[in-house]
Parts: structure tokens; sequence; C-alpha cells
């Protein structure tokens, strides 16, 4: 049989469930809240969906496909008045099926499907995209990436138990520039949405720099059910079939943003905090904020060798909002935490706090006319995220040589668009020596290969017992195995250790049982409108 020739769609929406972990069952609830959003004739919705369980494969579905007809001819939005929850396993693509489709990705992908967990983390998501733009070609595409996020560093984004992978920042910015260049112009990526923690970076940013138009991520945590994928899929398909305008793409962006903004306040109730950011992937608007920030870094560099300049980044840093474990930091909150602490009678110090005002003017939200078109949170956690946020721990972090936060972090095409000697890797190196308490001279400094070689007559053993001296020797000698130093920093390694904040932010502002109390942007008030009268959200009431 000759193989199927793709037609051009309005949308191909394409869902990417990286769930070969522990979010694998709590995300089923989720594939079925996309399957009961219904279909639309001249839109396709792909999903890509890894279970944890050793033994079931990868799976991939075109959902509601069977429902529209072939060639498509319904369309219905919505479930209606029926209250059967169907399940997705009928839109499963078979794998005879995929037989008569064409493509190096689908043959790629049709090969991995049948030797399950032969592909990385990396190769997966590439192929699955691949496979999309082969077979669903269309006017405009959406991805979602779900599961596990922390990419900027850590290079351990959607994580893979078989094989054992993850995708690194630098992999990540190629897939989807890869994406971009395969469409030959035919088409273009609306949408990067990031439902996975701490991806609203401006590391990120610059490593999608203009493979896509727009991103929504978060800075903190994202939780499993915060994005309404029902009424997020009801909502583009609505859009679809009432026809595509500039206008009305950005208008579903932001409904998009607006849905899963407003959904999330009932979290709330758990005593969780969040915050969610559109932002703008064009690179003007990107060189916008690069420009001031370089100027910034070397204003950082030369401050902190200066004994006020160093006390005035300690502070801002120990102040500003930051996420995971202390691992990242709001940009625009660090710079305003900064300036507002600066001298203006003191030049060097004036010059810093311009610097600052001119990164926070490149941050703030301007709608569709700025960087950050949107950016809202709840709760006290994160009341003062204002978008990106920037690597910023306290130590240098630790791994092995060659595979460590630093050397990932070098690769970055952030690092590269701020140039040598002026990208903000430069900064926290000197920040790191500059910040660093010296050696306890009181205590032994003996060096730690001294240590290993010491005979038990040396000095160091001089209080111990026989028992006490081959223990600590072998701790020694663990400590050489895993290439750890105790004469070096022992820093971050980038986890969430789940103890108590350092961040001294109000939290007498709470959720009571009967009045809605709780620190909130203006973006989220429209989620506690108890009104019967209110005004509707985006995507209510769209049932066809």
């Amino acid at each position: 049989m000759a193989p199927e020739k793709p037609t051009h769609t309005d949308w191909t929406i394409m869902f990417y469930f990286a769930t070969d972990n522990e979010l694998s069952a709590l995300n089923i609830s989720q594939i079925k809240a996309v399957k009961e959003a219904g279909y639309q004739k001249s839109s396709e919705l792909l999903l890509y969906f890894d279970s944890n369980e050793k033994g079931v494969p990868t799976r991939l579905f075109n959902m509601n496909k069977s429902l529209k007809g072939d060639p498509p001819t319904k369309t219905r939005i919505g479930d209606g008045r029926d209250p059967f929850v169907r399940s997705f396993l009928n839109d499963e693509i078979l794998l005879k099926n995929m037989d008569r489709q064409t493509g190096p990705c689908t043959a790629k992908l049709l090969q991995a499907l049948q030797e399950p967990d032969s592909l990385t983390a990396a190769e997966s998501l590439a192929n699955f995209i691949g496979y999309c733009r082969e077979n669903s070609p269309a006017k405009h595409y959406m991805l979602f990436l779900i599961g596990h996020g922390l990419i900027v560093g850590n290079d351990t984004f959607l994580p893979d138990s078989e094989p054992r992978s993850a995708i690194s920042l630098v992999q990540l910015g190629k897939i989807l520039n890869d994406f971009k260049t395969d469409l030959k112009g035919d088409g273009e990526l609306d949408l990067i949405g990031f439902h996975s923690c701490s991806m609203s970076a401006i590391e990120v940013a610059c490593e999608l720099k203009n493979a896509a138009n727009y991103m929504i991520a978060s800075e903190g945590f994202s939780y499993v059910g915060s994005w309404p994928y029902r009424q997020l899929m009801k909502k583009i398909f609505n859009t679809t079939e009432k026809g595509l305008t500039d206008g009305s793409v950005q208008a579903l962006m932001a409904s998009i943003y607006e849905l899963s903004l407003h959904n999330a306040p009932d979290f709330a109730y758990s005593g969780y905090s969040h915050d969610l950011t559109l932002c703008s992937l064009a690179g003007d608007k990107l060189d916008q904020l690069l420009i001031p920030l370089r100027s910034l870094v070397d204003n950082l560099k030369d401050s902190i060798t200066r004994p006020r300049g160093k006390e005035l980044i300690l502070l801002a840093h120990l102040k500003s909002q930051s996420f995971w474990g202390e691992t990242y930091t709001d940009l625009f909150d660090f710079c305003r935490c900064l300036a507002d602490n600066c001298d203006l009678t003191d030049p060097l110090q004036k010059s810093l706090a311009d610097d600052c005002e001119n990164v926070k003017n490149a941050i703030d939200p301007k709608g569709f006319g700025g960087l950050v078109v949107f950016s809202d949170n709840f709760g006290w956690e994160y009341q003062y995220a204002r978008g990106l946020s920037i690597y910023f721990p306290w130590s240098e972090p630790l791994g092995e040589e060659g595979n460590n936060p630093v050397s990932n972090y070098k690769k970055y095409a952030f690092n590269q668009a701020l140039g040598d000697g002026h990208s903000w890797l430069s900064f926290l190196e000197a920040y790191w020596k500059a910040t660093m308490r010296p050696v306890d001279t009181n205590r032994s400094t003996q060096p730690f290969d001294q240590m290993l070689d010491a005979s038990p007559e040396s000095a160091i053993f001089e209080s111990f017992n026989d028992d006490t001296r081959g223990r600590f020797r072998n701790s020694i000698r663990r400590l050489g195995s895993l290439g750890l130093d105790p004469n070096k920093p022992t820093g971050s390694v980038g986890s969430d250790c789940g103890c108590t904040s350092i961040k001294n932010f109000p939290t007498e502002v709470k959720l009571k049982r009967r009045i809605r109390i709780l620190s909130a942007t203006g973006g989220v008030a429209g989620a506690f409108d108890q009104s019967e009268d209110g005004e509707a959200r985006p995507g209510d009431n769209e049932e066809q």
C-alpha cells in the first residue's frame, strides 16, 4: 500500500509526557483530560506517553482521530452532557499503521517502539516532534512538555530511567532549533509549555531564542494537575474553529496563560505557592535584556572586589526571591534589592543601581510588546517572583571534573551571548572566590594527600586510639574515591533539601477558612471571584 500523504492542518498540538518515573500514574488523569476536550477537524492532537512500569512499552496517541473521520469532517468540542469518561487506549497509533507513514524521524521512532527503552530522553523527544512534523504538518504548532524540570546547571530535564538519561539544556536547544529548521518556514512553533519545575529562566530563554514564539513556565514548583488541559484544548479548538489571525494567535497565548494561572490558586488550600510566566523568545526582545545585563555583570565583578560592594551584593542575594534550595534567584528581584540599598551619592554605587534599573526595565512585564508578557504568583513563598530566574548558588557546586553544573553552564548560549569576560559565569566565579571564608588557621590544615599518607605516629593521629585511626583513614579514602576534597568548598549540588527556607518573607497573610486572604499578584484575582455574575474566565461555557 502506498504511504499516506499528510495534509496541512491549522494546528498540530504535541503533548510529550515524560513519565518514566514516579509521575507515571499521576499523569493518567491529565491525559484523560486531553481526551475529553473533544476534537476539531482542522487540528491534530498527538501525544507521547512513556509509562514507568517495566515491560510496558512507550505509546503514541492521536487523540479522537477515529471520531473525526478519515478524512476529518467532524468537530465536537468538549464532552457535552455525556458524563461517561472514555478510555484513550483506542486512540493509540498502532505500529502496523506507522509502516504506512514515511520520514526519517518516523522510521527511527517506529524502530524504537519495537525495541522498548532503546532511545535516550533526548532522542525520544527529537523523534517524537519530528514524527509530528512529518505526519501532521500544520500552519501552527504547540508543544507541551510534562515531566521533571530543573534543567539549568543540572541538565536533568525530563529524565528517563530506561535507559538512564536526561535532556541537557544544550540538547533541548538543538532539538527545538532543528525542528524550526526542518519546518523550512512552512509553519511555526508558537508555544512551548513547560509543565515542569524551575524552567522559567533566562538561560532557557536564550537557549531557545527564536526556536519558538513564546514559552510558558514557572520559576518555582509546577504541580501535577495545575494546568487544566481539557479547558486549554477546548480554547485551542474554539479559536481554530473561528479562524486564525495574528491577533487571535496572541489572544490564544494569553488565554492559555490565564487558564493555567486561574486553575492553580486552588493549590493554596494545601498551603502551596505558585508562579507562572508567559515569555517571548524573540531574539530582539532577548537582546533588550542582554545588553543591560552585560553592563551589570561588569559592574558586579568590579563591585565584588570592594568591601561595600561585596556587602551590597551579599545582602541582595540573601533578600531576593530564590528557588529550588537557593539554586536560582529571580533576576528582577535581585536587581531590585541591590538597587534599593545603593547610596546614590556614591558614583560607583549609583552606577550599579542604574544598571540594575535597566535590567529591571527589560524584564518588567509589558504585554506582548515586551520580553516578559505576563508574570503572576500567589502564596508567600514566591511573592517576589517577576518572571525570569538566573543561576545563582551561594557556593561553587560539586561534581565530577568535566561533568558538573559549572562545566555544563559554560556551554550555554546565554554565556556566549554575553561574550567573553562579560558572562554571568565570570561573575559567579568572582563571587564564589570573593565571598569564600578563609581557612580556619586554629584548626589543622594538613593537605588532603598528606592525610592519606599519614602514618599512625603522625600528629593527626596523636589523640586517636587504634580503632578510631582505622575508621578515620577509611573515611578519608572514601572521600577521595568520590572525587571530594575536604580542602575545597562543599557547595550546593542543586537539589531541594526540603529544609526551612532562609528567606524571611512575610507569612502572616494566610488562607483562612472563610476569608480568602493570601499574597497574590493582580492577575490571580479573577480566580477568587465568587460573585455569580462575575466575568467568565477564558474557555468557560464553550461546549459545542
